[in-house]
């Protein structure tokens, strides 16, 4: 299943690779790509994940999750 997620304060390729770093972390997810300019992530996971399941994954962060969507 394919999610994108609408992110908010990413503003370096830092952010990318952290937020990266832990959406891999998730059980199920399988890759990730984030766009800095977009403000967006694609995730691919074995089911599909809530905004609060991602918002967990990045709650010792800065990022916020605004939406998530199937792709």
């Amino acid at each position: 299943m394919k999610q994108t997620v609408q992110l908010e304060n990413l503003s370096c390729q830092n952010c990318v690779k952290h937020v990266t770093q832990h959406f891999l972390s998730m059980e199920g997810v399988s890759d990730v790509t984030v766009d800095l300019d977009k403000q967006t992530a694609a995730v691919i996971a074995d089911r599909s994940l809530s905004a609060e399941d991602y918002q967990a994954a990045l709650s010792k962060t800065i990022y916020k999750v605004l939406a998530v969507q199937d792709s």
